[in-house]
């Protein structure tokens, strides 16, 4: 990647980072909202980032308020895995940084659930649509600029409008994703989601830990919950019932600390 395309790729990543702090959170200020993210990088997969840290590059790198700051590795990482992608990498391969250029320097755009990449150019474009002949832009403005414009603008505002659309919606329910509560509208369609009415303490603060080898004595106690069902034990951030599999769950133990949380 160029040194342009890193930079997109970075503010983009603190990008969604914010908004998906914001979107839990609500309406706090900007180092309010890294707090949260620090807080649950700590709490979720014992990753100390200060909020401070994600507060410079964030006036760095998207809002241009001071000299652009070089994000590590490590960080750039941490936020990658808040966004539930393994690392850096990961997330610049899922939102489309990592495009094959052709030896005429077309850039390709893979179309998922909205255009995942914009292209420095309308004619470098290709459009390539899984089990679909492939469109060059280039060649439709060629041949009838007016046309082939029109198109392109019907085009990016469709899909737009499909990305987007779900924001114009109050999100004022939610749903497990296995790991955590995450936002959605009244109307969500989706039939792996369970929809319940939004409980913002739940939503905030209810997560499963994931990385249950990272708990001991000291931070587990009076801190972790756990569920056990069909010998699988697993353990939470707060009191209440499993959403997978509605069982209560109970406070842990020493011996229970030590007897599953190690095993995994």
């Amino acid at each position: 990647m160029t040194m342009k395309q890193e930079l997109v790729a970075e503010k983009k990543l603190l990008e969604d980072v914010y908004l998906k702090s914001k979107n839990r959170d609500g309406g706090t200020s900007d180092s309010g909202v890294f707090k949260d993210v620090s807080t649950d990088l700590i709490n979720t997969h014992k990753i100390n980032l200060s909020y401070k840290t994600m507060l410079a590059y964030y006036n760095s790198v998207v809002l241009e308020k001071e000299e652009y700051k070089s994000i590590k590795k490590s960080s750039l990482d941490a936020l990658s895995l808040y966004l539930d992608c393994r690392d850096y990498n990961e997330y610049k391969e899922k939102n489309g940084f990592f495009r094959n250029q052709s030896a005429n320097n077309d850039i390709s755009v893979k179309i998922g659930n909205g255009i995942d990449a914009i292209a420095d150019s309308v004619n470098s474009i290709i459009i390539k649509i899984t089990h679909a002949p492939t469109f060059k832009f280039s060649e439709i403005v060629n041949k009838n600029n007016a046309m082939g414009a029109g198109f392109i603008g019907l085009f990016l505002t469709a899909g737009s409008f499909a990305h987007f659309n779900g924001y114009f919606q109050k999100k004022d329910h939610m749903y497990w994703n296995g790991e955590e509560y995450r936002l959605t509208v009244a109307a969500d369609l989706n039939p792996k989601h369970d929809v319940i009415p939004l409980d913002s303490v739940r939503f905030k603060y209810f997560r499963k830990i994931t990385r249950p080898d990272t708990l001991d004595i000291d931070n587990g106690m009076e801190n972790v919950w756990y569920s056990k069902y069909q010998n699988k034990v697993e353990f939470f951030t707060m009191d209440g019932v499993n959403p997978d599999n509605q069982k209560e769950l109970k406070p842990v133990s020493e011996r229970i600390i030590l007897k599953y949380a190690s095993e995994k």
